[in-house]
């Protein structure tokens, strides 16, 4: 009898081929018009004094639903607050083109290290984030739109909080 009837050969730890690492894939596709109709939509809560104002009311927002969360945050958020109405303006920019988004992943990832997945988490903060523009805006977002930005801030909370390095294609 030979090799062949005795089922495959194990292999030594230094003769395993390397396999690459999983990969989280997310299709995200959002046309240029549906991009433009959520940049749209999202406009009235940043201009002017409107995006401060959004940031601070969001901030506000998560921190009441989510007290847990104020631990990790400076005590002057004022620096995290540009920092979120920056990452939206390149998430909006870049909706309908995935290297944009991925690049915008790539970047949340590394300043971002200790996140774990968190599904309900970043429920939290979408949540706070419709109800921060309602607020700001004094009306709802529009639901057509909001469920285009919805999708798509979920995949990213998703992919930047991904154990493995993730990869968003169009």
């Amino acid at each position: 009898m030979g090799d062949s009837q005795a089922g495959p050969r194990r292999l030594k730890s230094q003769e395993r081929p390397h396999a690459p690492l999983p990969m989280t894939t997310i299709a995200l596709r959002i046309s240029a018009d549906e991009a433009a109709r959520v940049r749209q939509a999202m406009r009235p809560a940043l201009v002017a004094d409107n995006g401060p104002r959004f940031a601070r009311v969001f901030y506000a927002l998560l921190f009441d639903v989510a007290p847990h969360l104020r631990r990790d945050f400076p005590p002057d958020i004022v620096g995290l607050q540009q920092k979120l109405l920056l990452t939206l303006s390149v998430i909006l920019r870049n909706l309908d083109d995935p290297a944009g988004l991925s690049a915008e992943v790539a970047r949340l990832r590394a300043v971002h290290p200790k996140y774990e997945t968190h599904t309900q988490l970043m429920q939290v903060f979408i949540r706070c984030f419709r109800k921060a523009y309602a607020i700001v805006v004094g009306a709802e977002f529009p639901a057509a739109e909001w469920a285009v930005l919805h999708r798509a801030l979920l995949y990213l909370g998703l992919l930047v909080t991904a154990p493995d390095e993730p990869v968003l294609v169009g």
